[in-house]
């Protein structure tokens, strides 16, 4: 009999609880869901909040999103319909349970039809849902890309909701320039402030993340992606910008990360519980796939990542340490659409796209995978395969032209952990032909 070796024996005992596995969008099985995110009851653990693009075309023939509500831990789920609810939908439960879902909202503004976010919001527990708070646009233009995020400390701003938007924005000494902006409400979501533009150069930036650590600062997390004219950058690079004063005012934005050939930061987390040290984590893609980045560069001097790694900051992102490697698959494999949650043990899990078992003969296909570190993210255990079956989309007439535009079922996916420690997952795949919903439940043992 083989002897565990220290390693082994130090690394996390991850499992996945029997039966957990569950279909949530089966009411409508014939219709493809996609983009899923997920939230978790700060303290109830049977309360869960998901969301998702719901790709059967509204009457104006814009996309729609839902939202799916389970009091049971994941057992079971409610789809709950949101008039107006558009797309890149993104979820938040409030310290007493009031349960969000952010989207796109249609609107008209000076005669010109735009895009922007408004927050649909239940204080029952999703029994009633009240109308949809709109998200002002000042004097700016469509927005994109919306993040939501709750105050969940015991600061004196606990309960304080904030969006976080890419917006076109007019600068004070005239043009424009498309960058991040943060908008806050401090009455559960009924209303908001204009946006505040988190701002240090002239060139095109997008949000990927936004939270609030547990000593009530706000977080955000953006990327540069072309420069003042649209032109796409050789390299990308991401940003964290921090506020103290309730999203007023941000700091000089710190840098988190440069790429230097294909790798780009794409999920961000913050420990939020009252009594854990601030921490912010953020993941790094190695091989993102997204067509239309500038040139990059294929020299030794590029970094020899792990195909998803984490980056991780305890003094508000001012500082980042990593990367430290996530993904065991082989290098030639992608994780895609990546998530990543904190329990209030301290414990980070991380879920994803992961394409280790696509070969020749099947094209590119994907499983999801779920990693844990109980060393505060300086090393992962083992990775486990969520998925019974390989989803291989572009085999399928069904789910061939929602691949093409979410291949990885969407940009983002759901991950959260509950307050018993239980990590809830959310994603999209297609092993029944459609992109269907699924969720499961993982338990790790320190």
């Amino acid at each position: 009999m083989q002897t565990p070796s220290s390693e082994d024996a130090s690394r996390p005992a991850i499992h996945l609880l029997p039966t957990e596995v569950r279909l949530v969008s089966g009411d409508l099985a014939t219709a493809p869901h996609v983009e899923p995110h997920l939230s978790a009851h700060p303290t109830d653990p049977e309360v869960l909040l998901g969301t998702a693009i719901t790709v059967a075309p509204t009457p104006n023939g814009d996309f729609r999103s839902d939202a799916f509500i389970s009091t049971d831990a994941g057992r079971s789920w409610r789809r709950q319909q949101l008039n107006g609810c558009g797309t890149d939908p993104w979820t938040a439960i409030g310290p007493a349970g009031a349960l969000y879902v952010s989207c796109h909202d249609s609107r008209t503004q000076d005669n010109q039809r735009l895009t922007g976010v408004s927050v649909h919001r239940s204080l029952d527990g999703g029994t009633t849902w009240l109308l949809p708070s709109a998200v002002p646009l000042a004097s700016g233009g469509s927005v994109d890309q919306p993040k939501m995020a709750v105050d969940l400390s015991n600061g004196p701003r606990r309960g304080w909701v904030y969006i976080a938007v890419g917006q076109w924005v007019k600068l004070p000494a005239g043009g424009q320039t498309y960058g991040t902006v943060v908008a806050r409400s401090n009455d559960r979501g009924a209303t908001f402030s204009e946006p505040v533009l988190v701002h240090h150069d002239r060139l095109h930036q997008q949000p990927f993340g936004l939270g609030v650590v547990s000593d009530g600062a706000v977080v955000v997390s953006f990327m540069d992606y072309a420069d003042n004219v649209g032109r796409l950058l050789h390299r990308r690079r991401s940003w964290t910008a921090t506020s103290s004063d309730g999203a007023r005012s941000f700091s000089l934005p710190a840098l988190l990360w440069e790429s230097r050939a294909q790798e780009l930061t794409w999920a961000f987390s913050a420990r939020a519980t009252s009594a854990a040290q601030p921490q912010l984590h953020a993941l790094l893609d190695a091989h993102w796939q997204r067509n239309g980045s500038g040139p990059q560069e294929t020299s030794s001097s590029a970094p020899q990542l792990a195909p998803l790694s984490l980056l991780l900051s305890n003094d508000h992102g001012l500082r980042w340490q990593g990367p430290n490697p996530i993904s065991d698959g082989p290098a030639t494999s992608d994780a895609q659409t990546p998530a990543v949650a904190i329990d209030q043990r301290g414990v980070i899990g991380v879920a994803w796209y992961d394409t280790r078992h696509s070969s020749r003969d099947t094209g590119l296909c994907f499983d999801i995978y779920f990693a844990a570190s109980t060393d505060g993210g300086s090393s992962f255990g083992e990775n486990l395969r969520i998925t019974p079956a390989t989803s291989c989309p572009q085999n399928h007439a069904a789910s061939r032209g929602i691949a093409q535009r979410w291949q990885f079922g969407g940009d983002y996916s759901g991950l959260a952990a509950g307050a018993d420690g239980v990590f809830h997952l959310l994603w999209a795949d297609t092993r029944r032909d459609v992109y269907q919903l699924w969720s499961a439940k993982v338990r790790v043992h320190q």
